[in-house]
């Protein structure tokens, strides 16, 4: 029995000996709040924004044709390297050959037709038929007059028949002269040239449609995507492959209302890629002035050199964008700031009591704020423990921070 209570004298001393510290310390019999503080200081602040997008190469182009042909020959294919010119896709071109020989053809009679025109309707035609024209009007002319004198018995029928004859006769004359050149009077020249015209468009049209089977690369690059198939048809305005150029990448973002005010062209902007290790140094080069109508969302550009090719089309870009930077500016922890309504202010540690100061702020950068007012360098502030302590009240400042600010 004796040995049960020494056992529990002994687990109760040791209980009390291994009780914390704290309970005990002189801060506590004391009540005076222990805060954490820090010196104001002076610094440069640097805004910045994060944006997420994709790398996207500065050119790419999609290969179409205009018109439905027969996919012959597909000569590349995903991964190639090309350069400018080079055949990338034969279509079928036998139909375009064959309309091509009938322009050809039909430009060729209309030129001839002009030719002709141009070399029987001569000056001395024209001026053949004129002439029997006015031959034509001499002779009505005489039979007016002989009418009139038949009338006053002045002449004989006879002298009016041989006048009608001559009538009948410079008639025949004139329309012999005319129908000789029905087709090739100087007034059917525009007409067959506008022809002519047409038909040269013709050809060249038939020529480009022929050119336009035979797919080549318009830049130099690498193929991105291949949807051609020989035997195929290519289909009007659908890409049948792409050609990109990596050489210069875009790294592309999509920006809300909020963000996009905060940009502009010339901003300097720190780029990563994933799984590329080396980070880049860019500029925005393009901000969209109007969003996009179904996203809402407005498109942001910035360039970099690739010549190594270790950033590819769709990898995710991270941008950190610099909206604004100040330097040698008083600045605080935003931890040390408190707000009356309105107004924001700090404690300041003077001597052992903390004293409530109003302060003016300015530029803010994450967990930074410049002090226009209210502060000076050196002045300590209370950073933790301020939601414990009013204007006035006594604190104590932790040992180590005691220690750095005598130092």
């Amino acid at each position: 029995m004796k040995i049960l209570q020494l056992s529990a004298v002994a687990t109760v001393l040791l209980l009390a000996a291994c009780a914390p510290q704290e309970i005990t310390t002189e801060d506590t019999k004391d009540n005076v709040p222990v805060v954490e503080t820090a010196k104001v200081s002076k610094s440069d602040l640097v805004n910045t924004t994060e944006l997420s997008g994709v790398a996207m190469p500065s050119k790419q182009v999609p290969i179409v044709t205009a018109n439905p042909l027969n996919v012959e020959k597909v000569h590349v294919k995903v991964g190639d390297t090309v350069q400018k010119g080079d055949l990338l896709v034969s279509l079928d071109a036998s139909e375009a050959t064959k309309q091509l020989n009938e322009a050809r053809q039909a430009a060729a009679d209309i030129s001839k037709a002009v030719k002709e025109a141009e070399a029987k309707a001569t000056p001395d035609q024209s001026q053949e038929i004129q002439q029997a024209q006015k031959e034509l009007e001499a002779s009505m002319n005489k039979s007016e007059s002989l009418l009139e004198e038949a009338q006053n018995g002045d002449v004989t029928s006879s002298d009016l028949v041989q006048s009608g004859l001559e009538i009948s006769l410079n008639q025949a004359k004139l329309a012999q002269k005319s129908l000789s050149q029905i087709s090739l009077t100087p007034d059917m020249l525009p007409q067959l040239k506008q022809q002519q015209q047409q038909a040269n468009q013709a050809v060249a049209q038939a020529e480009q449609i022929v050119a336009s089977t035979r797919l080549t690369a318009p830049i130099s690059g690498t193929i991105a995507d291949v949807s051609a198939v020989e035997n195929g048809i290519a289909a009007p305005s659908t890409p049948l492959m792409t050609v990109i150029d990596q050489s210069n990448v875009d790294a592309t973002f999509q920006v809300n209302s909020y963000q996009v005010s905060q940009l502009k062209a010339g901003n300097q902007i720190k780029l990563t890629f994933d799984g590329v290790t080396q980070e880049f140094t860019s500029k925005i080069s393009t901000v969209s002035p109007t969003a996009n109508p179904e996203t809402g969302l407005f498109t942001v550009k910035a360039p970099i050199e690739n010549a190594k090719s270790q950033v590819k089309g769709g990898m995710k870009a991270t941008g950190e964008v610099t909206i604004d930077s100040l330097s040698d500016a008083l600045v605080i922890p935003s931890s040390a700031i408190s707000y009356d309504e309105e107004q924001a202010y700090v404690y300041i540690v003077n001597g052992k009591k903390a004293v409530k100061t109003p302060i003016t702020l300015g530029f803010a950068n994450d967990d930074q704020y410049q002090v226009v007012d209210g502060l000076k360098a050196d002045d300590v502030i209370v950073t933790d423990g301020k939601d414990q302590i009013q204007d006035g009240n006594e604190v104590k400042q932790r040992a180590s921070e005691k220690q750095d600010e005598n130092s």
